[in-house]
């Protein structure tokens, strides 16, 4: 693969858009530095990458980011998934606003899908929101979570998602289910009309 150009970046890694030097299909790349993100705990970095992969892989929803491949090196572990245009950010909100409803009828719909698979994304905020050719995908399964094998589909305790898009009851160190993803969607339409 070439990088193209970086779409993005954080505190763990950093998503490129790439091109294939056999197919020539251009992809985006998600890097993520295993000692930034998970310090030297190379086990919980592999486990948590791999959980990450098993859910996308099994995510089949067109607005669902596409899982392509994954490797792993000394440095990174890297994601790669279907081609997107751009990452959100406010020129992009402001060029929502003219499709905001479609968009919030996509959102909605790739939340169900989730939820349906029995599935929590627990992350929801507008840089994991993806737009790909006028297409809008959730993406960002890292902390995301496979209920379907719990007794319950609550989780409690302290959970490292961004803060200005929790629910009350994350603050609050009280157990959640998959309406906290409703409220964090809930977050990001504010945001988007406000």
């Amino acid at each position: 693969f070439d990088i193209l150009s970086r779409l993005g970046s954080g505190g763990y890694g950093q998503v490129d858009k790439i091109v294939s030097k056999v197919s020539f299909r251009q992809y985006a790349l998600k890097r993520i530095r295993r000692r930034t993100a998970f310090g030297n705990n190379s086990k919980e970095a592999m486990k948590s990458f791999m959980s990450e992969i098993q859910i996308v892989k099994s995510l089949k929803h067109r607005h669902v980011i596409r899982y392509i491949g994954s490797y792993t090196d000394k440095t990174y572990l890297g994601l790669v998934m279907s081609s997107i245009d751009r990452l959100h950010d406010q020129a992009l909100a402001a060029e929502m606003r003219s499709t905001l409803r479609t968009y919030f009828g996509c959102l909605a719909a790739a939340l169900t899908y989730l939820h349906d698979s029995l599935i929590r994304h627990k992350d929801i905020k507008p840089q994991n929101i993806l737009v790909d050719k006028g297409n809008v995908l959730l993406t960002d399964f890292g902390l995301s979570r496979d209920f379907a094998d719990d007794v319950g589909s609550t989780t409690s305790g302290i959970t490292p998602a961004s803060p200005r898009y929790s629910p009350p009851e994350v603050a609050a160190y009280e157990a959640r289910n998959t309406s906290a993803d409703v409220w964090s969607l809930g977050c990001v339409f504010f945001e988007m009309v406000a």
